[in-house]
Order: structure tokens, then sequence, then C-alpha cells
């Protein structure tokens, strides 16, 4: 039966009816599960929650060949599926979950379009002393190392109309075991004719910039004040090079003021089809790891490369709970924030503000989730 768009309350009293059979489904095999562990027999299944995200996984572009015999129009290729629940008098059921056995099949009987790579990122945010300096973390996954240059941006920021930029940035990479990479002050101290011919030298002299080509793995790059400066400070990463190793995660810790002072990461997909991208903002959870001062409320936008809103977040349970706990990426805390999101190749801004203008330290995230 089609739902009704006319009539909200029935939209989410259908919607209501269909995630209350999901849980019990859920409670069914968690049951059976524990059942067959006791006996000896280990299963592993495994759900999908939400069709949306399992057909851009699944299959590109989406097809659907159900056909609404009251309006035959509706049976169109591209037709969303979440449109209608189907009810056989004991299981409600969307479309989009029907549907699913075919793009698997399809998944599984020939090739799809290769998904879009991440192929810039950026933070903007306030760089302080201690645990407020700025802090990009990435990871880079797949078999081969990649080349890339990485970048802490200061007195640029006052040309484009930031007040109280960082005079004079410092950048280091760090590995997963803690130990450095490397480091530098001044772009032009080392590097200089490499960094130049990469196209993504530094305007000020005073900036800082590493070309490094580093092997699948975690990495933070920690921007810092000379002489324990502050300022608001921009840190990027380009890669350099056509590897097939992509970044996979990526996160940006800092300070989170008001005004020219929030907390801005910046993301290019590059062409293919629209990766699925998980944006977090979390704050409350850092007090677990030490942070003296998190961000209690943070609030999370997703903009384009226009500055329209995509996507707005504050309390990641008050939008799309069931896609984002699909996708076993749930902020631990209710107050933090979550947008999951298919992004077409382009730019976007990510921003982190804390919510009636608190002020800490934040965590922003963006994970891709899948090849």
């Amino acid at each position: 039966m089609p739902n009704s768009f006319g009539d909200p309350t029935r939209v989410l009293a259908l919607d209501y009816a269909s995630a209350i059979y999901r849980d019990h489904l859920k409670s069914v095999i968690a049951s059976t599960k524990s059942g067959l562990h006791g006996s000896g027999i280990t299963i592993q299944v495994y759900p999908f929650d939400v069709w949306l995200d399992v057909i851009r996984v699944l299959g590109q572009p989406a097809h659907y060949n159900f056909v609404n015999t009251i309006d035959s129009a509706q049976g169109a290729s591209g037709v969303n599926p979440d449109q209608y629940l189907f009810w056989d008098d004991i299981h409600p059921t969307t479309g989009g979950h029907f549907e699913l056995a075919n793009e698997a099949n399809r998944l599984l009987s020939g090739p799809i379009a290769p998904l879009g790579k991440a192929t810039n990122i950026s933070s903007r945010g306030m760089v302080g002393t201690g645990q407020n300096v700025l802090i990009a973390g990435f990871i880079i996954s797949g078999n081969q190392p990649k080349k890339v240059i990485v970048r802490a941006l200061g007195p640029t920021l006052s040309t484009l109309g930031v007040s109280g930029a960082l005079a004079d940035p410092t950048i280091t990479i760090v590995n997963s075991s803690n130990v450095v990479v490397d480091s530098n002050d001044n772009w032009r101290n080392r590097q200089e004719t490499e960094i130049a011919a990469s196209g993504f030298a530094p305007p000020n002299d005073l900036e800082s910039a590493i070309i490094a080509t580093l092997a699948p793995g975690s990495y933070t790059a920690v921007v810092s004040g000379k002489n324990s400066g502050t300022g608001v400070a921009l840190v990027d990463l380009y890669q350099l090079d056509a590897s097939t190793s992509i970044f996979r995660n990526l996160s940006t810790r800092g300070f989170v003021g008001t005004g020219d002072n929030v907390l801005i990461g910046g993301l290019i997909i590059g062409n293919g089809e629209p990766p699925v991208i998980v944006l977090r903002a979390i704050g409350p959870t850092l007090s677990s790891f030490g942070i003296a001062q998190p961000l209690q409320d943070p609030t999370l936008e997703l903009r384009d490369a226009n500055g329209a809103l995509i996507a707005f977040d504050n309390d990641w349970k008050d939008n799309t709970p069931t896609g984002i706990k699909a996708t076993l990426l749930n902020p631990t805390d209710n107050r933090e924030s979550a947008i999951i999101a298919s992004l077409a190749a382009g730019n976007y801004t990510v921003i982190v503000r804390g919510n009636n203008g608190t002020t800490g330290v934040a965590l922003v995230e963006a994970y891709r989730l899948h090849e």
C-alpha cells in the first residue's frame, strides 16, 4: 500500500510499524544465534536496515522492478521503494528490503562502477596550546604507499577575512606508533623545489608543508604555533599520485569557539559513483580520553560547494538513528551528532559548533563505508 505523502501521521505510523518489526526480528535472530551457540554452532547474520545505503553499496545505479497497480507511472525504474510498505497480514516491510536480493545478485554477476575517492581533506580551527592544538587524523587504506602533501596555513587566512589567524604554524606527522614521521616549520626551509613543483606551495613563507610517501596505516598531522603562538589555522592534505590506496577515515580534533573560531572540515570527492559517508561530531566522549574541556553538545552541518545546507544534526538519535546504528558508527553519547550521506563528486564543508554558543574541544570525523 502506498505511503500517503499528504498524511504525515500515517507515514510515521507505517514507519513505526516497520521499525517495530525489525526490532522484533533482531531479537529473534539474537535468541536463535544464542541457542545455536549453546549447541556448538556459530552463525553470522548480516542485517541490512536501510535500503538507500545498501543500494549504494550493492548496485549503481539503483533499479527497481515492482509496479504500483494503482498508479502505473510509479512502476518505472528509479522509484523510491521506501515510498511503499508491503503487508502480508503478518509482516510489514519496505520495497527497499525486497529489492536487496536483486541488487546483491547484480553485484555478484557483473562489475559495478568504482566509487569516488576522497582526494583532499582540510580542517580549519583554533590552534591553542597543550590539548588545544589542531590535530588531523587520516587512514590510508590499500596495498600501496600513497604520496601526499600536508600543509599548515595561517597568515593566508588573514587575506581571506579570517580574524586572529595563526602567525607562524608548524606541522608534524606522527604514525600510529606515535613516532614522528616528519615535521616542518617554514616550507621553504626544506623540500622547497618539490613542494613548488607540486602546485600546492603555501602562499606565505611562514606556513608549513611536508611531502611524504606514506605506507598504508593511521597517521595524525599536528598543527601548533611556533613559540606557543595561538590563532586560527588550516590543515589540509592532498594526494599527489594515482595509487589505488585511498583515504579511508578522516578526523580533526580542535577547540570549538564561536564566530570564525568554530571547527570547519573540508572534503573533496573525486569522480566515480557516490560513496556512502558517515560524518560525526564528538564532544562529551572525549572526556574519557583525558580531554579536560570537551564540547558538551556539538552540532554538525554538511554544506555543498555553494554553501547550501545539505544536512544538519544536533543529537544523533533525532534524525536517522536506524541508519547510523546500522553502520555500527553511532556515537556513544546521545548529545553527539552524526550524518549519513551519499556524496556525489564535488566539494563539501562540515561545520562543528557548540549548541547555544557553547565552546570546548571536539572531534569531527568522516568515515567512508565501502570500497
